[in-house]
């Protein structure tokens, strides 16, 4: 039986909070091999008595055993659990690193206090900061989270953001002018702002920098 496992039952007793199963099975992604995982956590599910809440974190975890043990990408964003006094239970190493992009001096360990004030009962459950989007979802005494950089077109208004889509997407200062309802004028005006805030000089570049992202809230 592997430790982590074992570590649950020390006490002769099947655990069965949420949060518990949750630590161990995140836990043990980052110590038991990509071979030996699967079958780890099908164990830990079915021998701890795990409700079917658990099933969706489990094919997360494997996920995320196989990113950390074979320098896979990880999976669809960057992920880390934490309790909700913003003590880091588990943090992936992209996750750490999406951290460090927005505060800098940040150690881990601890969730950053802006961070975390967005993330308490009450709150939105999602911060949206210069540089990362961190979204979370509560799992017992625990919060799920899931970060992202954030989108080059974050900084950009309403209308300068639906024109550098248009023009990315190759539509003529003609063709956006009639989508948006705007002169001329107005398009050029929309894409020499957006290219100043974006830090690029043509549609080559400005194609590049959006490609694969979606305006805000999309």
């Amino acid at each position: 039986m592997h430790m982590a496992l074992a570590c649950c039952r020390s006490q002769g007793t099947v655990v069965e909070t949420l949060d518990t199963i949750l630590l161990t099975l995140y836990g043990a992604a980052a110590e038991v091999s990509p071979a030996e995982f699967p079958a780890f956590a099908a164990s830990l599910v079915t021998g701890l008595g795990a409700s079917a809440r658990v099933a969706p974190h489990v094919q997360q975890a494997i996920g995320i055993n196989r990113a950390l043990n074979l320098a896979a990408p990880l999976p669809s964003s960057a992920s880390a659990i934490c309790r909700t006094d913003g003590a880091l239970q588990f943090s992936a190493p992209a996750f750490t690193a999406l951290l460090q992009m927005e505060w800098p001096d940040c150690e881990g360990g601890m969730l950053p206090a802006e961070l975390l004030a967005m993330l308490r009962p009450g709150a939105p459950l999602a911060y949206s900061g210069r540089r990362i989007v961190v979204n979370a979802k509560a799992a017992g005494e625990l919060l799920m989270l899931a970060g992202r950089a954030q989108s080059p077109l974050a900084n950009l208004s309403q209308r300068e953001t639906q024109t550098v889509m248009l023009f990315g997407a190759g539509k003529s200062t003609k063709e956006i002018a009639r989508v948006l309802d705007v002169t001329h004028n107005s398009v050029r005006n929309f894409v020499q702002r957006a290219y100043k805030k974006l830090g690029v000089s043509d549609k080559a570049e400005l194609a590049v920098l959006i490609g694969g992202w979606s305006a805000p809230g999309v």
